[in-house]
């Protein structure tokens, strides 16, 4: 349409503009209609799409329309007050924004394709560098990538500036603005509410997924936001006596030393997969056969959708909170954890993991505890084979045998009892297992073996990667514990291997399936095996493990407690005594599990032994479960954001001023907004030109951020080397050195400390032993030479 002319009538200039609003806008549905078989043809090529396709689009044409509506009632507004000044100006932006739009839906569509889960507000829970690791290793960014944005992007455009010129009648502009402000007024008539599907597969296939992430984002900002200006709770409201209940006590025999705990959270195992029940099974012969050796729990929970909320509630039993614990950082309230008590005990405590430590500020979390030892990808060293690549060329790190293998060079001595904890990655997107070939062929032939309709056969072809990958694990945990039980201690060693939650891309038959794994304790200390049909989640392992030790073994532990979790249940027959809110995604905490009920969003459902849930109409009980767990949220957002889950020490205040005076000084150097890297930059360039203080408070602020920023510590460290400080560098770069023994740069500058101050002896030890690990690193046999120089001249003390 054109643009009137100047001496039009303001009522005519009013009409002109709505009229080409009204065209605008609605030229967004047929490329929503476009994207929709484009979605529908991505996600078929990675999953088996549920039945009734032909209702499933319906209902999905309707959310597009809605979708239309809402964007032209949220842009309205602005664009035609824009129309009153130019409205040239008013439709390039208006079809601007649409463009935008439709490019973030084929970036929503592209994510679940992968993942047949849509993206939500759990966007915001990541950093940039965990998000781009997630997005290589799901499918990378090809060109055929790129060409969607392109394709969506040209058609939004070239059709929205087509429709401009069509003249749109009034009857029909007064219409579709009535039902902007009737889709406003009603959006029940347009939304998909999933109560209305019969799983989430059908409900996730027909939501739009553009609608699906803004109106989830929406809610995340507007209940932190509220959760800001809460006044609900005061004191310290988790804080209880513990029970100290031993409920493991009778199943296992007791040792004359105390036993080793050995975590092993294998990615993405859920109980679908573990089993004689498991509708999956038979993919974990060895995992099956610990369930039938051990204590099997067929009913267990994890608390979190994703990996994140694992350690949080497996080793600390810490409530959920918006974002997830981990996310809070160095920020995280004080609390107890299993590693911390045991470290008061004599354990040693390391943990394992063959992908970045630093993802999801696990690192972070594992400092507060004070962890004897982290095993990373960085941490290595050679000898060991990176998983293969998927597509993108992206690797999550070391498959889940090699970590093992590399644990075994740092389990040290049998004497000290410990404390182990095993991440797995290698059942994670892209599901490529080493020596794919030999597992595609035991897939094969195990597919061939079973007696299952064509449909059935056909969705296992679908995702051949998932069960090739757990076999994979599965052979890496039973090579694992077989040589584990060469050792002295494998006597007195208690193994517990669970699930961090159930994989994702494998659509589930309930709300609960995510949330289902596995929970085994196995041990040559086990009495008879046992299995529990109760229902227990992961904050419940602690305080039951804490219990053991304490009626045992003569430890002793804090009597007031701020656990979640109230200890495991062995009741044989099916049942649940718990009430334990569950965290879906980073931003999302709509699940709640309550007794003989499990809430999820505006669904409620009855437990069963055999977890089916079947859809109980009770708005009473939905209400009153609704409460506790709104209840919950409140308490969690409070203990976690103020801090008051444990009474501060006067190390807790202390330490709390130090961060914040440093704090205070980064915002006074107004750099608070840079990458590590750029403040890692500056605090070099800093420290260079001898401005040491602010170095070290740049330094200081990595480090809690990013403990095993190596190149920042080392940076700390020699900042008080060049002030012939030296007393104050040798504990940081020791502690360098103990973090990173791989880390050349650390005996280096441990090395200097020890020239500069006259102990030549002790600089050429450093030298020769570091000089065994880099054996050509020119910096240590230089340092070694002025280091014999040193002796020489009498300066070796």
């Amino acid at each position: 349409m054109t643009q009137p002319p100047a001496t039009a009538k303001r009522s005519d200039r009013l009409y002109h503009a709505m009229a080409t609003y009204t065209a605008i806008s609605l030229s967004l549905f047929p490329v929503l209609v476009l994207l929709r078989a484009y979605e529908f043809t991505l996600t078929r090529q990675l999953h088996v799409l549920p039945d009734g396709m032909v209702m499933l689009t319906l209902q999905a044409l309707r959310g597009d329309v809605g979708v239309v509506l809402w964007t032209a009632a949220i842009l309205v507004l602005p664009i035609l007050a824009l129309a009153q000044w130019s409205v040239r100006a008013a439709v390039q932006l208006h079809r601007a924004l649409l463009v935008a739009l439709v490019v973030v839906s084929v970036a929503l569509i592209q994510f679940f394709a992968v993942t047949f889960v849509p993206l939500g507000a759990d966007l915001f829970g990541y950093s940039p560098r965990d998000l781009r690791e997630t997005v290589m290793s799901s499918k990378g960014v090809g060109i055929a990538s790129l060409a969607g944005f392109f394709a969506f992007a040209v058609l939004a455009w070239f059709v929205s500036g087509l429709v401009r010129r069509v003249r749109v009648p009034r009857p029909m502009v007064a219409g579709f603005f009535a039902t902007i402000a009737l889709s406003v007024v009603f959006p029940i008539t347009i939304s998909l509410a999933p109560r209305a599907f019969a799983n989430d597969g059908a409900y996730f296939l027909s939501e739009n997924t553009a609608a699906y992430f803004f109106g989830h984002s929406t809610r995340y900002f507007v209940d932190r936001a509220a959760a800001l200006t809460s006044r609900s709770q005061q004191g310290y409201p988790l804080l209880h006596r513990s029970s100290n209940e031993d409920v493991l006590g009778p199943f296992l025999t007791r040792n004359a030393q105390r036993p080793n705990f050995v975590f092993v959270i294998v990615e993405g195992l859920g109980q679908d997969f573990v089993g004689d029940r498991a509708p999956y099974g038979g993919f974990t012969p060895f995992i099956d056969s610990l369930a039938h050796h051990g204590l099997y729990w067929d009913n267990f929970l994890s608390t979190s959708g994703r990996t994140f909320g694992v350690l949080p509630s497996l080793l600390a039993s810490l409530p959920p909170t918006d974002g997830g614990i981990l996310e809070l950082g160095a920020r995280m309230p004080r609390h107890l954890s299993l590693i911390q008590l045991l470290k008061q005990h004599g354990y040693r405590t390391q943990y394992f993991s063959g992908t970045d430590g630093h993802f999801d500020l696990i690192d972070v979390f594992l400092e507060r505890q004070g962890i004897d030892s982290l095993i990373d990808a960085t941490k290595f060293g050679t000898g060991y084979e990176k998983e293969p690549s998927g597509t993108g060329g992206f690797t999550w790190g070391y498959g889940d045998a090699e970590l093992f293998r590399r644990s075994f060079a740092s389990l040290g001595s049998v004497a000290q009892p410990r404390l182990d904890v095993y991440l797995t990655v290698s059942t994670h997107e892209p599901f490529i297992p080493p020596r794919e070939p030999e597992y595609r062929a035991r897939f094969d032939a195990r597919l061939a073996s079973m007696k299952i309709d064509p449909v059935r056969r056909e969705e296992y072809r679908s995702y051949a990667g998932v069960f090739e990958t757990l076999q994979y694990a599965d052979d890496a945990l039973r090579d694992f514990i077989h040589e584990y039980a060469k050792r002295p201690d494998y006597g007195r060693t208690i193994f517990i291997v669970t699930g961090d939650h159930r994989l994702i891309p494998l659509p589930p038959a309930t709300r609960a399936d995510r949330f289902r794994v596995p929970f085994i304790i196995f041990s040559p200390m086990v009495k008879a095996p046992q299995r529990f049909g109760s229902v227990s989640t992961h904050m419940d392992v602690t305080p039951s493990l804490l219990a053991l030790l304490q009626h045992n073994y003569a430890l002793t532990f804090p009597d007031s407690v701020a656990w979640v979790g109230t200890g495991l249940d062995t009741a044989r027959a099916f049942r649940n005594l718990h009430a334990t809110p569950l965290m879906r995604t980073k931003g999302q905490i709509d699940e709640y599990v309550d007794g003989e009920y499990f809430l999820s969003g505006d669904q409620l459902f009855r437990l069963t032994d055999k977890f089916d849930l079947p859809r109980v109409d009770d708005e009473q009980t939905f209400r009153a479960l609704h409460r506790k767990l709104v209840r919950a949220i409140e308490v969690g957002r409070y203990v976690t954001s103020r801090d008051r889950l444990y009474p501060a020490t006067a190390a807790d205040s202390a330490a709390r001023r130090l961060r914040q005076q440093e704090d205070s000084e980064m915002t006074k150097l107004a750099i608070t907004g840079n990458t590590p890297d750029e403040l890692f930059a500056l605090a070099r360039s800093r420290a260079l030109a001898g401005d040491y203080d602010t170095a070290r408070i740049i330094c200081s602020k990595l480090l809690r951020d990013i403990p095993n920023f190596y190149d920042a510590r080392a940076l700390l460290g020699r900042t008080y080397a060049w002030q012939r400080r030296f007393d104050e560098a040798r504990p940081i770069l020791a502690d360098l050195v103990r973090r990173a023994p791989d880390y050349p740069d650390g005996y280096v500058a441990s090395m200097d400390v020890e020239l500069w101050s006259g102990h030549g002896e002790v600089a050429l030890a450093i030298a020769r032993n570091a000089l065994g690990r880099f054996p050509g690193n020119a910096d240590l046999i230089a340092g070694q030479a002025r280091a014999r120089a040193l002796i020489a001249q009498g300066g070796g003390k």
